[in-house]
């Protein structure tokens, strides 16, 4: 098996070199079988759409070249030659419709398929070794073109309706397809999707202010969306991860601004991801009195808030036994917290609570006999359980900040 696809690779390569000898006739006929193509359009008589025509079939057939060559792993990869996507803008401007775009596309793919077939045929083989060659040949072409018919698609869809959309509008929905997944041209963002992200988004009455002054503090690229709720969706960019970790002081606007803040991720996946992690952090955000709010700090806490019924659980379960006994001792969860907060020493938690270490010892035994195990067992849902229920407890920040 495996030496018969290196004798297949091998003659597809002597194949590709033998079309690279022939480029010039074949974009020749592509040129003249186009002409036919719907003759009465409004192409005839455009010298820009027919240059523009000429340097994207050129554009396409090297790329299909290397595509049957050396067979690369389309996965993530954005597979379109720049010319086409110039060439669909074009088009567009002048006011033809996709149908025109595409039957030129399809009118190409079927000549140089005729090429193609011509060359393989000409190959001394057998033809159970002519069979595979062809299944190589189709498989790889129809992969190259499956990633560029949906992105000229978009890119004549979105050069057609810029003329009724304000450039904002535009912004916007190049960045809702971004963030869909969907294949898209970024190149009117000015914002490089491909690099490294942090995704941001803030809340408030000067929320615009604070992502454009946390952008100059760090000397940091950013691309803003504001929403019709009144939150502004960020990006910062950079040649290497982001962090905020040294956050910049921003003054008085961090009393009246909640950011939630993604991790760092790299290109579009990326992109999305951070952007996902930003608004499950957001979520929590409205929920606490602080400036910034990183998914990273409440990532466990999100399901809980998330899910109401999650959270009426996890206070069941692990505080309400600190409050049934008895005596209904407040001094359990004060000193379950302090605990938590002194990094789960005992010293540290004794002199927190201004008691003597052996109370603090006492006071901690009683917790997990009321508990019924160790804490160090389930210390993490012990954390979001007693995080959930200060949250609960002073209220949602968050309208106080929309209002």
């Amino acid at each position: 098996m495996v030496a018969k696809e290196v004798c297949i690779q091998a003659v597809l390569a002597d194949v590709v070199s033998q079309l690279r000898s022939r480029l010039d006739e074949i974009d020749e006929a592509i040129v003249t079988r186009l002409l036919d193509v719907d003759s009465a359009s409004a192409w005839e008589g455009e010298d820009e759409l027919r240059r523009g025509q000429r340097e994207t079939i050129r554009a396409c057939l090297e790329a299909a070249l290397l595509v049957i060559e050396h067979e690369p792993d389309f996965e993530g990869m954005q597979f379109v030659p720049p010319a086409a996507l110039i060439q669909a803008r074009k088009v567009a401007q002048a006011g033809l419709t996709l149908t025109a775009v595409l039957r030129r596309y399809l009118g190409g793919y079927g000549l140089f398929w005729d090429f193609l077939l011509e060359e393989i045929h000409r190959a001394e083989m057998t033809e159970a070794e002519r069979a595979a060659l062809l299944r190589a040949a189709s498989v790889r072409l129809s992969s190259a073109a499956a990633q560029v018919m949906p992105v000229v698609a978009a890119t004549h869809a979105q050069e057609t309706t810029r003329g009724t959309q304000s450039r904002e509008e535009r912004i916007s929905a190049i960045v809702q397809a971004l963030l869909a997944g969907a294949p898209v041209d970024t190149s009117e963002l000015d914002y490089d999707v491909d690099a490294d992200h942090l995704g941001i988004i803030a809340t408030g009455p000067n929320a615009m202010g604070a992502v454009q002054m946390l952008a100059m503090k760090l000397n940091r690229p950013i691309l803003r969306i504001p929403r019709c709720d009144g939150t502004v969706w960020a990006w910062l960019r950079g040649g290497d991860p982001l962090t905020l970790s040294n956050l910049p002081s921003m003054g008085d606007i961090e009393s009246s601004v909640r950011l939630a803040v993604g991790e760092p991720g790299a290109g579009r996946s990326g992109f999305r991801r951070t952007h996902r992690q930003a608004q499950a952090a957001m979520q929590v955000a409205l929920n606490q009195r602080q400036f910034m709010t990183r998914y990273a700090d409440v990532l466990l806490l999100v399901p809980a808030i998330q899910d109401e019924h999650a959270g009426d659980s996890l206070i069941s379960i692990y505080l309400s036994p600190l409050e049934e006994s008895p005596e209904k001792d407040p001094t359990l969860k004060e000193t379950l917290q302090a605990y938590f907060e002194a990094e789960r020493n005992t010293s540290a938690t004794a002199a927190k609570l201004r008691v003597d270490r052996r109370t603090a010892t006492t006071r901690l035994r009683a917790v997990e006999e009321r508990l019924g195990f160790p804490i160090y067992t389930r210390h993490a849902e012990l954390e979001i359980a007693l995080r959930l229920d200060q949250i609960r407890r002073t209220g949602s920040a968050g309208d106080e900040l929309v209002a």
